[in-house]
């Protein structure tokens, strides 16, 4: 932290850091730099990654898979399509965008755990291809239709519109196709 504290577009020395963070004689700019901009900066930033690490540990706890991730199992891309549908039809709303956002990603992954009952002989394993499903099948639903259009087709062009039309189309069938061919498998 003290080396982060260091550096950047106006350096101060790793010496007056230390006499600045002690009470010390020091120059009262780079105290208030120090003080108003880059300790409540390292402050968050230290804070958000211990309550990322606590809620990895406890994703992966809760569903004992070292695996288990928000993007492995499909909460990632389940939230998007909530976001997505929640600007969609109730623009402005920013309570409710979030609330749509947290409900979809809770059924992303009721969606997972479902599909990961159809395997017989480890249910655990069966979690992470069954997000995978569930991920790839948010990710199609939210580039499909009228989602992507709403959302992205006013800033872009008519030929690059066109052109991502064509791969998202691609990207769906794959992932329709393979949707039915694990469920086939496991069934």
């Amino acid at each position: 932290m003290v080396c982060s504290a260091c550096l950047g577009r106006y350096e101060i020395a790793p010496r007056e850091v230390a006499h600045i963070l002690l009470g010390g004689p020091a120059d009262p700019t780079a105290a208030a730099l120090l003080f108003s901009i880059w300790l409540p900066r390292l402050a968050l930033v230290a804070l958000s990654g211990g309550a990322l690490a606590v809620a990895g540990l406890v994703y992966q706890t809760v569903f004992s898979n070292p695996l288990a991730s928000p993007d492995v199992l499909g909460v990632a891309s389940g939230a998007s399509v909530g976001t997505a549908a929640a600007m969609l039809l109730f623009p402005g709303a920013f309570l409710l965008r979030q609330g749509v956002a947290f409900g979809c990603g809770l059924a992303a992954v009721a969606a997972a755990l479902y599909l990961a009952r159809f395997v017989r002989h480890n249910r655990v394993l069966g979690l992470v291809p069954a997000g995978i499903v569930v991920g790839g099948v948010s990710e199609a639903v939210l580039s499909e239709g009228c989602l992507q259009e709403a959302v992205c087709a006013p800033m872009m062009g008519p030929e690059l519109e066109a052109r991502l039309h064509r791969s998202y189309d691609a990207a769906l069938h794959y992932t329709k196709g393979e949707l039915f061919d694990w469920i086939e498998e496991r069934g």
